[in-house]
């Protein structure tokens, strides 16, 4: 669950603008990242505006954890970001985490069908792999 800085819980919700299928958000994905292996785990995605991560990612703690590189690293941001958009009214969004050869961050897919990394470290949101991020997709787990 989302909590704010003072610990009590907030009732935000994304507002659902659309929704994609499996197949048509695999075929973008492959499309994208055409060397990647895709997973899928639902069969209908929900769709929102990049704003409304923007202020999850704003009331979340994720980023304010300490960096370890033997016991919390890249992928356990990434797999704990995951773990706090997978909640209610927020699991069915078009989100997931991506590896690069060298990184794990998370991503998702807005209304407009444009593909979003997430950063976990640091809350930022790109369309583009920062340099140091790695430069092929592997994976993506949405």
């Amino acid at each position: 669950m989302c909590f704010s800085k003072s610990d009590k819980p907030k009732a935000f919700l994304p507002t659902l603008r659309a929704a994609i299928g499996w197949g048509d958000l695999y075929l973008l994905l492959r499309t994208k990242f055409p060397d990647a292996q895709v997973f899928m785990a639902r069969e209908i995605y929900d769709l929102c505006n990049l704003e409304d991560i923007e202020e999850f990612l704003r009331l979340d703690d994720t980023n304010r954890q300490k960096y370890d590189l033997q016991r919390f690293r890249c992928s356990d941001f990434a797999f704990r970001l995951q773990g706090q958009l997978t909640v209610p009214g927020w699991s069915g969004l078009a989100k997931g985490i991506f590896w690069s050869e060298v990184h794990a961050l998370n991503c998702m897919v807005d209304q407009n069908l444009d593909f979003w990394y997430i950063e976990p470290q640091s809350d930022g949101t790109s369309s583009n792999l920062a340099d140091w991020a790695g430069k092929t997709c592997r994976m993506i787990i949405m």
